[in-house]
């Protein structure tokens, strides 16, 4: 069965400015927010962070680049 190469959509110059102009600073805006929080706040302020990671690495898969775990 042969895999199936996904077709680049995205620039991975356009990707990596959406990334860094948006993405990961929200994530360190977040990381800052835990510090001090109650459990279930950190529950929550996790979750985003993961969401960020999601939308991170999709950005990569349409630009072809390497996804980050």
């Amino acid at each position: 069965m042969a895999i199936q190469q996904q077709a680049v959509i995205l620039d991975n110059g356009v990707a990596n400015t959406i990334f860094n102009t948006w993405i990961k600073p929200e994530w360190h805006v977040v990381e800052d927010k835990k510090v001090g929080a109650l459990d279930e706040t950190l529950v929550e302020l996790s979750k985003q962070q993961k969401y960020y990671n999601w939308l991170a690495n999709q950005l990569r898969k349409v630009s072809g680049q390497q996804l980050d775990s």
